[in-house]
């Protein structure tokens, strides 16, 4: 990790322990300008890219998006009008994700989950709105504090890399994170987490840490991994990846 990205994950930790303790914090963490940096989607014609591709694969989906935009009631993000809901590019990101989990493995209903770089729940919240699964949030201890109080139920787990012990499961996701870590800390999850695992969908980019993580070579011992481009594109260097 280069200098300057340790500065800001050391920023976005104090904002998430704020964030998780605070009301007023709690309140507009979605505008903080370092939380912002590392998570928020802002622009509205992400949000529209993100909402088109829904529509072509899982356009059932649509009928849940007032339930997926209550999660924009926490954090006060910016919010656009799309076909006549309010929702916010981030969560309509995490509604794509869930789209194309959905694309490849089918329903998740009653899957054991596991999400490396959980956040502050985003991801964990869209899915379990439909889903009854069995979800563990992986992430540092003040961005974990944070997810509980944005998700809001108490039977989602929470965990830091060094909590975790092996065990299998159904699906193990990392939209971004696992690709932005060096390779001991990959290797890790990789004996922890996802070798037990059945099924895997990721986004990333090698090309953020290019001397010491996970190459494509390594990325494809990891499963029967299908590489396919990122969509909506984030970076020019990003891809998806899932395996089953």
């Amino acid at each position: 990790m280069n200098l300057a990205w340790s500065v800001i994950v050391d920023e976005y930790r104090e904002v998430c322990l704020k964030a998780a303790t605070d009301n007023d914090a709690f309140s507009v963490f979605r505008r903080d300008p370092v939380f912002t940096k590392v998570m928020e989607f802002h622009y509205q014609e992400y949000g529209q890219r993100c909402l088109d591709i829904i529509k072509r694969d899982n356009p059932s989906l649509l009928r849940w998006m007032k339930v997926f935009k209550t999660g924009d009631k926490r954090g006060n993000p910016l919010v656009y009008d799309y076909d006549g809901v309010s929702i916010s590019p981030s969560t309509l990101r995490y509604v794509k994700c869930l789209s194309d989990m959905i694309k490849y493995f089918g329903s998740l209903d009653g899957f054991k989950t596991a999400e490396i770089g959980s956040a502050y729940g985003g991801q964990c919240k869209v899915i379990t709105d439909i889903y009854d699964v069995d979800y563990h949030c992986i992430d540092l201890e003040e961005v974990n504090m944070l997810a509980k109080r944005f998700i809001g139920v108490s039977d989602v787990r929470y965990s830091t890399w060094d909590m975790l012990v092996k065990e299998d499961y159904d699906l193990v996701i990392s939209v971004g994170a696992f690709t932005e870590m060096n390779r001991e800390l990959q290797d890790h999850y990789n004996d922890m987490i996802i070798k037990g695992s059945k099924r895997g969908y990721m986004i990333g980019s090698v090309i953020l840490n290019p001397n010491n993580c996970y190459q494509i070579a390594d990325l494809n011992k990891m499963g029967d991994v299908v590489f396919t481009g990122e969509e909506p594109e984030t970076h020019p260097t990003n891809f998806t990846m899932y395996w089953r």
